[in-house]
């Protein structure tokens, strides 16, 4: 029995759907995006290195300290028992040279972790 048109197009969007896990719309639908920093923190930051840094560059430098090998060998056993604390480097560029290695390293990652196999993909090439 041949499939209706509105069958086809609904496989054609499970598809899709199956290839991204999020879609590459606009999920602020053109709002401003709202960071999800203290007051404090925002201060600290801004008056250690004289400069208001993008929320992204913040993640960024957090995301390269704790992805570093030696953060993590030498605050191994601190990390089972307690959140990890954040150290800031004194100088702005060096700030910047890790936020900008830690956003490279994060789009990476992510891009790896999303990926979605096909029928054809082996496994074993995602860690399953």
């Amino acid at each position: 029995m041949p499939r209706s048109a509105s069958s086809a197009r609904n496989d054609s969007t499970k598809r899709k759907r199956q290839e991204s896990l999020f879609d590459d719309d606009d999920i602020f639908q053109g709002k401003d995006k709202i960071e999800n920093f203290t007051p404090t923190f925002r201060d600290f930051i801004d008056s250690k290195y004289g400069e208001h840094f993008s929320p992204e560059a913040i993640l960024g430098y957090i995301y390269a300290v704790l992805f570093h090998k030696d953060y993590r060998e030498k605050y191994l056993d601190f990390l089972k028992i307690d959140f990890p604390k954040i150290l800031f480097a004194e100088s702005k560029e060096k700030f910047l040279a890790l936020s900008e290695l830690g956003a490279r390293a994060d789009e990476i990652t992510c891009k790896h972790k999303w990926r979605i196999p096909d029928a054809n993909t082996n496994a074993n090439s995602f860690g399953l």
